[in-house]
């Protein structure tokens, strides 16, 4: 996650190329790199930077560098099942010095679901389970290399390309990704196996049926607990404009480089004009 961060930064700082930036596993690799590259008087800028960015504090991002440190992550984040993980958490948390308090904090702010605070919406069972979703099927199959921000409340948005689709039933949601320019080509392209130049409908109906494929594995989850929703049919638009009764939760998200955004509600009537 961490390096995800740095990765992001530096491609648009132009201080190293992509073919430069990948393969970078440690922090020390990275800083590295930028001094072989002439850019020693920027590490201090782009830490300060990476550090606000994740929110947080001195002692907990001089721990965040360690190399070790995405690897636990990593596992915890992918759901890897070995009964190490926890012990080399502690190990870490003992090698940094840092209390229980700052280790918990830490790992919330790589842990997909914590992402998302629960203040945001008022039962949020059925709501992270369908982010998790949607985040590990973006991460294990569209791009390993997606950063994923923190998440914002909004009411109102404007997009220029939008692929959505609504949920009714026992639960209603709504799940829409939004992009400038061919940024939704990011999902589009592999999810579809097609090399789409330019966004347009056969581009955003791909992204629909991404979202319908994604949805739907939510559906069937909430079957087996009697719970029944109806996906509706996905939508492709543009130039337009979300207005909702209730706060949405935007998720900016960053794949292959191009950002996105990330638009989920749960039980919030949304127009969109």
């Amino acid at each position: 996650m961490c390096v995800l961060y740095y990765r992001d930064y530096l491609l648009k700082n132009n201080l190293l190329t992509e073919a430069e930036v990948d393969g970078i596993s440690s922090y020390s690799e990275l800083t590295e790199k930028l001094i072989n590259a002439g850019f020693q008087d920027k590490i201090e800028e782009m830490d300060e930077s990476v550090k606000n960015e994740m929110g947080l504090t001195d002692k907990q991002f001089e721990a965040v560098k360690s190399a070790d440190f995405d690897e636990i992550i990593s596992a915890l984040v992918y759901h890897d099942a070995s009964a190490d993980i926890e012990r080399n958490m502690k190990s870490y948390q003992l090698d940094n010095q840092l209390s229980d308090e700052e280790m918990e904090e830490l790992r919330s702010k790589v842990d997909i679901v914590s992402l998302f605070p629960n203040y945001i919406i008022d039962d949020p069972k059925y709501f992270n389970r369908l982010v998790k979703i949607i985040l590990d099927y973006i991460t294990g199959y569209i791009s390993p290399k997606t950063l994923i921000k923190p998440v914002n409340a909004i009411r109102e948005y404007e997009f220029e390309y939008m692929s959505c689709q609504r949920i009714k039933g026992g639960q209603m949601f709504f799940v829409g990704f939004c992009g400038r320019g061919d940024n939704l080509l990011a999902i589009a392209n592999v999810f579809s196996r097609k090399e789409y130049r330019q966004m347009n409908d056969d581009a955003g109906n791909a992204v629909c049926e991404f979202i319908n494929c994604v949805n739907g594995l939510f559906a069937s989850e909430l079957s087996y607990e009697d719970l029944d929703v109806d996906l509706l049919v996905p939508d492709f638009l543009n130039n337009q404009k979300i207005i909702a009764d209730d706060s949405m939760n935007l998720i900016p998200l960053v794949i292959n480089n191009l950002e996105i955004d990330m638009i989920i509600s749960q039980n919030v009537d949304i127009e969109i004009i």
